[in-house]
């Protein structure tokens, strides 16, 4: 499958995208889904993701535009500081889908029961939302390596022209 990009949504709404050229590990388990009527003569499925997990290449984390408003911030730091992606919408072979994470309390301005994520020392970022621990996932040597972590994103079809 062709992942072409993720984008993130926020609890308040704010959203931005993340180019499937700088997406390492990608992993999304334990997806249920619902039908719910929306109006009289609509009815939508809901898609529920449990487990989500993804590996996002350093070269992605760039400003963006908060509210389309003059202030800024680095889109890592969004995702470090404020526990709060509420679903994802990605463009997978030609078709936008829509998952709604594990959320702990949708009164809460943040979900720190589920979401958590680091930067490593090669500066990519991990992240994880889901009913278990993020080391789970990782390895610290593994991804504290600059040359394990190099041929790791070369596996993955990335751009071999980059620096890890």
């Amino acid at each position: 499958m062709n992942v072409e990009y993720i984008e993130f949504i926020f609890e308040n709404c704010e959203i931005f995208r993340i180019s499937g050229e700088d997406i390492g590990e990608l992993y999304l388990d334990d997806i249920n889904h619902h039908y719910r009527r929306i109006t009289a003569d609509i009815v939508e499925r809901f898609e529920y993701v449990n487990t989500f997990f993804i590996e996002i290449h350093k070269r992605a984390n760039e400003p963006y535009e908060c509210f389309g408003g003059p202030d800024t911030m680095q889109k890592f730091d969004r995702i470090l500081h404020y526990d709060d992606i509420t679903l994802i919408k990605m463009k997978i072979n030609e078709e936008e889908k829509t998952f709604y994470l594990k959320w702990d309390n949708p009164y809460q301005t943040e979900n720190p029961k589920y979401q958590s994520s680091l930067i490593s020392t090669c500066g990519h970022l991990y992240l994880k939302v889901a009913d278990f621990d993020l080391n789970e996932f990782l390895e610290d040597y593994e991804i504290n390596d600059e040359e394990a972590v190099h041929q790791h994103f070369i596996m993955l079809g990335m751009e071999d022209g980059f620096d890890a």
